[in-house]
C-alpha cells in the first residue's frame, strides 16, 4: 500500500470538546487529578456524567465551577 504524498493529506480540523475526562479536567484546571476527585465530591463541584464507566466533565460546568469560585 503507497503513502500518500503530502500535497494531498486529508486536512482534519479540530473539534471543540464538549466534555472532558477527569484527568484532561484536572490538566486544564492546573490541579492534580486527586485534588480534582476531592472537588468532584464537594457540594458546590462541578457535576459530572457517566457514560458507561466513563466519568465525564461537560465544559460547561467548568466554566461555572470557575465563575463559583474553585474551592
Amino acid at each position: 500500500m503507497k503513502d500518500k504524498p503530502k500535497d494531498q493529506e486529508i486536512q482534519v480540523e479540530p473539534v471543540e470538546r464538549l466534555a472532558y475526562s477527569i484527568p484532561e479536567a484536572a490538566k486544564s484546571l492546573g490541579v492534580s487529578r486527586s485534588k480534582f476527585e476531592y472537588m468532584l465530591a464537594l457540594p458546590n463541584g462541578p457535576r459530572s456524567v457517566k457514560d458507561g464507566r466513563r466519568v465525564l466533565i461537560p465544559k460547561q460546568e467548568l466554566i461555572a465551577f470557575l465563575e463559583r469560585g474553585m474551592r
